[in-house]
């Protein structure tokens, strides 16, 4: 059985376990930025380009894709558009946590879901 790396994200870790059985594609979604608000910082060291170049350069699954945030939702090189923050919820995963409000500057509301879900068939193909 696979053992999670020290370091490795939760994704990649389940990435790995599923690879073991099965060799149909893996397609990994991350959480989305922050959105921007006032007093956000504008400026940052690293920008959402370059981190995501080096988190694909990390998943070395093969098979395994890493997933953009749709390029119609940030509202700068790092920050998400605040419009995300609007009745963003948890996602539903079964667990106690599922539904309910996201608090301070999450931003994975329905909207924002038919954003991502859109790319990712136009992408990736309709399942079948």
């Amino acid at each position: 059985m696979h053992r999670q790396r020290e370091g490795e994200s939760t994704a990649l870790a389940l990435a790995r376990k599923i690879r073991s059985v099965s060799q149909r594609p893996i397609y990994l979604g991350p959480n989305p930025h922050l959105a921007w608000v006032d007093g956000s910082p504008k400026q940052r060291k690293w920008s959402y380009d370059t981190v995501f170049e080096l988190c694909t350069s990390a998943v070395d699954v093969p098979g395994a894709t890493l997933l953009r945030q749709p390029p119609e939702t940030p509202e700068d090189a790092w920050t998400t558009q605040p419009a995300f923050l609007k009745d963003a919820v948890t996602p539903d995963v079964g667990d106690a946590d599922s539904g309910r409000p996201y608090g301070g500057r999450r931003h994975m509301n329905a909207e924002y879901g038919r954003l991502w879900l859109e790319h990712f068939l136009r992408a990736h193909g309709r399942p079948g």
